[in-house]
């Protein structure tokens, strides 16, 4: 761009609206909980030095949806699904041996009993790794259904599962 524009007067007013343009398209992506993109243009948008308080907000979000056993429900219903008996996943060998670490975004779908029904993979990194135990442990998990006009109904629920191999187990 310099050569095209050695004084950056073109620069300095594309940029805002390049900015704007980068934040709004990272909360949608935060929305459809594609973190990685996310992520992509909260990182350009920060180098535009522009609005930072926006910047560091959808930041925060980035953050909050990638803690370990956090997650956000979906749905209608007046009280969501409560997790209360979370069973750790296995940390798979060879990626402990090789020390890999990573991420599992999870939907859970929960039944009027609080069962786990089903159980999909969203998003997870490295692709593949750590999918298999992720399942595993999640489908074994028990919550305090999610309750709609004080009745208990099926709903799902969204967590994240971060996995380091410092001590061999899920955080």
């Amino acid at each position: 761009m310099r050569s095209t524009d050695p004084t950056g007067v073109q620069a300095a007013t594309v940029a805002p609206e390049l900015s704007a343009r980068l934040i709004e398209r990272a909360r949608v992506l935060l929305d459809q909980q594609a973190l990685e993109p996310a992520q992509a243009h909260l990182a350009a948008a920060r180098q535009l030095d522009l609005d930072l308080a926006a910047v560091g907000e959808l930041e925060s979000r980035l953050a909050a949806a990638r803690r370990p056993w956090c997650g956000r429900t979906t749905g209608s219903a007046d009280h969501r699904a409560q997790a209360h008996s979370l069973v750790p996943p296995v940390y798979p060998r060879q990626a402990l041996e090789d020390e890999i670490e990573g991420t599992v975004r999870v939907r859970i779908t929960v039944d009027v009993d609080g069962r786990v029904k089903s159980a999909e993979v969203i998003e997870s990194t490295p692709a593949g790794v750590f999918d298999a135990a992720t399942l595993a442990a999640v489908k074994r998990w028990r919550f305090k259904p999610a309750e709609e006009n004080g009745r208990a109904v099926e709903a799902s629920t969204l967590q994240s599962l971060v996995f380091r191999p410092e001590n061999g187990t899920q955080r």
